[in-house]
């Protein structure tokens, strides 16, 4: 396996982990290896930096009652 390879891999569990998609045990495993793999803990803290950032700045637009219950009636229509 290559290098890219290696931190593709890498990424995707990283990517896993922060979208909640593992199991407890894997999560934990996951934790093990940013402690102890340079690799991983480089890749583990650019995500965590970035998704950070995103939900600091990146802000979304209030939704108001009145679309919330048209919405709710025209569901209720179908």
């Amino acid at each position: 396996m290559s290098d890219q390879d290696d931190l593709q891999n890498i990424r995707r569990e990283v990517d896993m982990y922060f979208d909640r998609a593992l199991n407890r045990r894997d999560q934990d495993q996951l934790l093990d290896r940013v402690n102890s793999d340079p690799a991983y803990h480089r890749v583990f803290t650019q995500e965590k930096a970035m998704r950070e950032h995103i939900k600091q700045k990146i802000h979304r637009p209030g939704v108001s009652p009145d679309l919330i219950q048209a919405i709710k009636d025209n569901i209720r229509m179908t």
